[in-house]
């Protein structure tokens, strides 16, 4: 398949409903609704998946797709050697971005 240019958001409805008003594709995340998350997913050709830290450990990480960890927000103090994965994920990609750490306290 050719990339769509698709994207879409997989958490919690609180987290992710928001980004159905930019044409984002949504999925809430429930341990029980993951099989017909995947299921959906298996059909769907996204160039990149945002998917919450409670969802992140059920997202196929071989699947074709950039895939983005959204932090928490008790992740989202920047302590050193206290952020989760999702954190430091976008720590990652804002240092990559603008050349510097610009969450430091």
């Amino acid at each position: 398949m050719s990339k769509t240019g698709k994207i879409c958001f997989i958490g919690e409805k609180a987290i992710v409903s928001p980004f159905q008003v930019c044409g984002a594709e949504v999925y809430y995340f429930t341990p029980d609704a993951w099989p017909d998350i995947a299921k959906k997913l298996a059909t769907q050709d996204f160039q990149i998946i945002f998917v919450t830290e409670e969802a992140a450990p059920y997202v196929n990480q071989a699947k074709d797709a950039n895939i983005v960890i959204l932090p928490n927000t008790e992740s989202m103090f920047f302590k050193s050697g206290k952020a989760s994965q999702g954190a430091e994920e976008l720590r990652r990609v804002i240092i990559k971005a603008v050349g510097t750490d610009i969450l430091v306290e």
